[in-house]
């Protein structure tokens, strides 16, 4: 039986003997990593509007210039501190919406070849692909469009 690269997943093949087991064993997998993810939105959502915090939202879009990589990431600036930010795209058919969550320094694309790394900075985030520039969602003319929350220390 073979496993996925990232998070061992078993793959079941047409002469393995069916048995529940490799099923049981990744949706163990699966429910850990959405108790990982849980655990990072709650922490998000305890730090906005409160402990004299005010929620703040801001969305928007930007068009790609088709550039990608470590020397040309894509920004955004918001006028208060982002904790999650919401991507996507309706005209890049290899696009798919995207949560980004303060916590975050990477985002793992699949098997590993549309990583993105993510820098947060008081009042924004930038980031970038070294795969490709639609990887990156800075395809050449294309418009994505984002929405961004956060919160304003008072």
């Amino acid at each position: 039986m073979q496993q996925t690269s990232k998070y061992q997943f078993k793959l079941i093949e047409g002469t393995d003997d069916f048995s529940p087991t490799p099923l049981n064993d990744n949706m163990e997998k699966v429910e850990e990593q959405f108790e990982s993810v849980e655990e990072s939105i709650a922490g998000v959502l305890s730090a906005m509007g409160s402990h004299g915090k005010t929620a703040r939202i801001q969305w928007g879009s930007y068009t790609g210039d088709g550039q990608y990589g470590a020397s040309h990431p894509t920004s955004l600036s918001f006028g208060f501190t982002p904790a999650a930010v919401f991507l996507a795209c309706a005209d890049d058919i290899y696009s798919r919406p995207t949560v980004l969550l303060r916590s975050m320094s990477t985002l793992p694309g699949p098997g590993g070849n549309f990583a993105i790394s993510l820098t947060w900075s008081g009042s924004g985030l930038s980031w970038y692909s070294t795969y490709d520039a639609s990887a990156q969602g800075s395809s050449d003319g294309v418009t994505y469009y984002y929405v961004a929350v956060g919160y304003e220390a008072e």
